[in-house]
């Protein structure tokens, strides 16, 4: 990213034009699980979505992994993020409330302790869970480069 992009990201941030989103790595047997939203482009991602306005990072990760993978599947967090990924939405995107250019995504990460993935297919599409290094098959460009650095 280059370092104008990057100011800009950050000055949208701070005057609260991102979306404040939660992803979350789940990580079983050496894989993590990766699900597929019903979306165009860019489809393949970890699970993940905005914070709801005075819920914390961990406590939207939590919700989040309810709605879209099941309320029975169990996973323990680590609480302290793994890091972040700023982005700007593509120019035509409508998808949420005017004045948001962007999204702050922070990422957190979890180890599977049991259950069974049911996906919420108003949500999703799929789910998968893959080895590390097969992620460049399913994540493309600025996010793959982003979330290489967390898993």
């Amino acid at each position: 990213m280059n370092i104008l992009l990057s100011f800009k990201l950050r000055l949208l941030d701070l005057v609260g034009k991102l979306r404040k989103v939660s992803a979350i790595i789940v990580e079983k047997d050496e894989k993590v699980l990766i699900v597929k939203k019903p979306r165009e482009n860019h489809a393949w991602q970890f699970p993940q979505g905005g914070r709801e306005k005075d819920e914390s990072v961990l406590e939207a990760a939590q919700r989040e992994i309810k709605e879209e993978c099941g309320a029975g599947l169990e996973i323990e967090f680590n609480s302290v993020p793994k890091g972040e990924y700023l982005y700007l939405f593509p120019t035509n995107f409508k998808r949420h409330k005017p004045g948001i250019r962007g999204a702050r995504v922070v990422f957190l990460t979890a180890q599977f302790k049991s259950g069974e993935v049911k996906i919420n297919k108003e949500e999703l599409d799929d789910f998968k869970w893959v080895e590390k290094e097969e992620l460049p098959q399913y994540f493309e460009g600025e996010y793959l480069e982003a979330v290489s650095r967390f898993v």
